[in-house]
């Protein structure tokens, strides 16, 4: 059974879920997600990590990849337009985190789709 404190938590966590969700083009931080559950920095890190397995920001860029995959295969897009439309603005950045998620480069990924 879970407990109040627990409840509260991870209703805090869902809603910074669907925040990061809603605004996966933007540039987020951690800052900004704890001010919007008006928690300290902290708290929200360490909350984050135990409900979800990993920090905001490397849940960020794991939703960034995915929908960088997504949209990669399913339309014609420039890479460096899907980079930004995925809240990348570095697309070197985009790059190396793609191939570390993904095991290849974007590049090498839409050839082999």
């Amino acid at each position: 059974k879970i407990n109040k404190h627990d409840e509260v938590t991870y209703k805090r966590i869902k809603k910074v879920l669907r925040f990061i969700d809603d605004s996966l083009s933007d540039e987020l931080n951690n800052e900004q997600l704890s001010k919007l559950i008006n928690v300290s920095e902290s708290i929200l890190l360490k909350s984050f990590k135990k409900t979800v397995g990993a920090s905001p920001m490397q849940y960020v860029i794991k939703k960034r990849i995915d929908r960088a995959r997504y949209l990669i295969i399913t339309t014609d897009k420039k890479i460096s337009t899907i980079a930004s439309e995925c809240g990348f603005n570095d697309m070197s950045y985009f790059a190396k985190q793609f191939k570390r998620i993904i095991g290849i480069s974007p590049k090498e990924y839409k050839k082999e789709r």
